[in-house]
């Protein structure tokens, strides 16, 4: 289960993974993203932020494949592509993904999809593996 934006712990990986630490989960942003994607009123205002959430959102899914894949890529494209073999599902949006991190959009229905859709079932999916991973005190 995803933690509340309220309780943001630092997740650690497995210590037998290959996975890198994540400093929060996915549901701790969400909630600041909304409110800068709604504060955001110009181009200017949402290119960086479309840029920010589409490398955060694939990245946060590599980690999700990248022990299984047995290896490491910071091609956001590549970690796309990666993520598609075992999620494909959600392929397209962690393409489009993808693309916004390395050409950030000014079109405001870009990171809406991204922090409303995708956004929200990677905090599950990531929460529901990091929980797995991590051994119950």
């Amino acid at each position: 289960m995803a933690p509340t934006p309220d309780s943001c712990p630092v997740i650690a990986p497995r210590p037998s993974s290959r996975e890198r630490p994540t400093a929060t989960s996915p549901a701790c942003v969400l909630p600041h993203w909304r409110a800068a994607a709604a504060e955001a009123t110009t181009d200017a205002d949402r290119r960086p932020l479309s840029r920010l959430v589409g490398r955060r959102l694939v990245r946060t899914g590599f980690t999700l494949i990248m022990s299984r894949w047995n290896g490491w890529t910071s091609d956001l494209g590549q970690s796309a592509e990666l993520f598609g073999r075992y999620y494909p599902e959600r392929v397209e949006q962690m393409r489009v993904a993808a693309s916004i991190g390395r050409a950030p959009s000014p079109d405001p229905a870009m990171p809406g999809m991204l922090i409303n859709d995708l956004g929200p079932w990677l905090a599950v999916t990531h929460g529901d593996a990091m929980s797995d991973a991590v051994p119950e005190a």
